[in-house]
């Protein structure tokens, strides 16, 4: 197999430019698959020498999942986006937006849009507040473009 010399850049985009065209979508997939999965590629010859030097280069990088995952994550904050995750996905949230739509007769109570892509407004926010976060009264309907004007305007930490 022809190919151009692979010599590793400084960023894994810059690795794959080396790569001849028909191997660069395998490749990404591959490095997709173990920065998210672990999954490594069974491969073979010059396709296994290149990996071994991106592997390298990905787990000093921080792109696998030993280094960028959970707790080790730069970022982690505790599990915190797992709870909110649980909410927001429960029965009863649902029902809360149900009724916040319900009582705002499906309007946007910015532009007075009826219907379309409506969205359910904490006006307390869900974070600082989480005694109000199931209260209709804290609720708002907005369509989608107010708010996310709404947003852009006082951000997503203050109150309305």
């Amino acid at each position: 197999m022809e190919f151009k010399k692979f010599v590793f850049g400084e960023t894994l985009e810059q690795a794959l430019d080396a790569l001849p065209d028909e191997m660069q979508l395998r490749f990404y997939r591959m490095i997709k698959n173990y920065g998210l999965h672990g999954i490594e590629p069974e491969l073979t010859g010059v396709e296994l020498a290149v990996w071994v030097q991106m592997k390298d280069a990905i787990d000093h990088r921080g792109y696998g999942n030993k280094v960028s995952k959970g707790h080790e994550h730069w970022n982690w904050k505790g599990g915190i986006t797992q709870e909110n995750h649980r909410i927001r996905e429960s029965k009863e949230y649902k029902k809360w937006i149900k009724s916040v739509f319900s009582r705002d007769n499906y309007t946007c109570q910015i532009c007075g849009r009826r219907g379309g892509k409506l969205h359910a407004h904490h006006i307390k926010p869900f974070a600082k507040y989480p005694e109000l976060r199931l209260a209709v009264s804290n609720g708002l309907t907005l369509c989608k473009d107010c708010h996310k004007e709404w947003h852009k305007k006082h951000g997503r930490k203050n109150e309305r």
